[in-house]
């Protein structure tokens, strides 16, 4: 099971790494020397370079993503049968007359509206994993590309989350 988690954070990481490394390539292609496309050392144009790299990241991240969804979803549903199986095995074995009091319908629709709640969370927190490697990345990238940038956006972001925070604590 650890193993699968791992696996799982390493999904997550190629898929992250991989939007990251589309924003880069993005970045690259779109850089000019007088006007001109840069020439690589072997004289091939980096336009042609970049369309390779942006293709061949374009499919790690389609394929790295697709792969984490299913195998997150699939470990998610099998940790929420056994637990089921668990519950029911529980209800079972307790005293009749606890079970007649809450019912045992009731019992049978809080089990399965809850695993429905985290089952369907499943894919949304696959997604903000992947989102934050994928600003580490940027912010990492950002650094390599202008220090005064990487501050900025930083500050920016920092602020913002702590403003966010503020105001969350006042609504609850």
């Amino acid at each position: 099971s650890d193993i699968f988690g791992r696996q799982l954070l390493g999904l997550a990481a190629i898929s992250g790494f991989a939007s990251a490394a589309i924003l880069a390539i993005i970045n690259m292609a779109v850089q000019k020397t007088d006007g001109q496309s840069i020439q690589a050392s072997e004289g091939v144009d980096v336009s042609w370079r970049s369309v390779v790299l942006f293709a061949l990241a374009i499919g790690i991240y389609i394929a790295s993503h697709q792969r984490l969804m299913v195998d997150a979803c699939r470990k998610v549903e099998d940790i929420l049968d056994k637990l089921r199986m668990r519950l029911v095995e529980a209800a079972r074995s307790a005293e009749l007359l606890e079970i007649e009091k809450i019912g045992r319908t009731s019992i049978y629709a809080a089990l399965s509206r809850e695993a429905q709640v985290i089952s369907q969370s499943t894919p949304m927190l696959i997604i903000a994993i992947q989102s934050a490697i994928l600003v580490i990345c940027s912010m990492l990238y950002m650094a390599y590309l202008s220090t005064t940038a990487f501050v900025l956006a930083t500050t920016f972001t920092v602020t913002a989350a702590i403003f966010h925070l503020s105001r969350s604590k006042e609504v609850a």
